[in-house]
């Protein structure tokens, strides 16, 4: 069994909690250790279950909590080296830090986290799959683009999280200055709500019919999470003539949680 809980996910904080009767680990630390410890209570998550956080990439809104929080609950740090060490320069107390280079796996208990490479603009960031003897959920956010090893990754997931970060029509009326624009657009930037949708549907169509979704780390000015859904349900529909239940995860706010046997 393997329980998935999103305490925060957006481009103001992101943090995922994965945890099966034994142990928990966290995929990014972007929130405060006030609002972790609320979001642990939230889902009734035992912090003495607490093992490990892992990284995605440098950027705040994953790493900012990452001291005040392995502090706290004595969790080990897990990213690359560069990664890492952007975490002390922003905080260097942490309390321990592992190194997994991009494209390695480490086991936690039941649980075994493998990473792989997105597109985003810094030096190094991965997407996550966690893996039970039975399940399988992986978490893809921040990336430009579906790379031929993201969608090989993902395949066979039971959960998939993935980015929807911005509105196409909401960016392009915003007050964004013209190089944001084009960063968000681009191969290491974010993808849109129509990106997410065009993938979900070439991944159910590839035999992903069974598979849970949910929409990821949307845009706060760019974004809501009724437009995220409905876009993404207009263009399934158009595409492959089904209705899909598709999950939007909130922004500052504990929402989506799923069991997986």
């Amino acid at each position: 069994m393997l329980k998935v809980h999103c305490i925060s996910s957006g481009s103001c904080g992101n943090c995922t909690v994965f945890e099966t009767e034994q142990d928990a680990v966290i995929i990014d630390a972007g929130i405060t250790l006030r609002d972790f410890d609320a979001g642990l209570d939230y889902f009734g998550v035992n912090p003495a279950k607490l093992r490990k956080v892992f990284i995605t990439h440098r950027h705040s809104d994953h790493i900012k909590g990452a001291g005040p929080i392995s502090r706290k609950h004595r969790m080990s740090v897990v990213a690359d080296n560069y990664t890492l060490a952007e975490i002390h320069r922003a905080d260097p107390k942490i309390y321990d830090a592992r190194v997994m280079n991009i494209g390695s796996d480490m086991s936690v208990g039941e649980m075994n986290i493998s990473s792989f490479a997105t597109s985003h603009d810094t030096q190094t960031s991965c997407a996550y799959c966690v893996r039970t003897a039975d399940t399988k959920v992986c978490l893809v956010t921040d990336t430009g683009v579906i790379t031929p090893a993201i969608a090989a990754n993902v395949r066979g997931s039971d959960l998939l999280i993935l980015e929807s970060n911005y509105d196409e029509e909401m960016l392009d009326e915003s007050n964004y200055p013209a190089y944001l624009k084009h960063r968000i657009r681009s191969a290491f930037g974010h993808l849109s709500n129509g990106d997410a949708a065009d993938f979900i549907a070439d991944f159910i169509e590839s035999g992903g019919e069974n598979t849970h979704f949910w929409l990821a780390h949307l845009s706060r000015e760019n974004n809501t999470p009724v437009i995220a859904r409905a876009r993404t349900c207009e263009l399934l529909h158009k595409a492959l003539g089904v209705d899909k239940n598709i999950e939007v995860a909130l922004r500052d706010t504990p929402s989506l949680t799923r069991c997986l046997n």
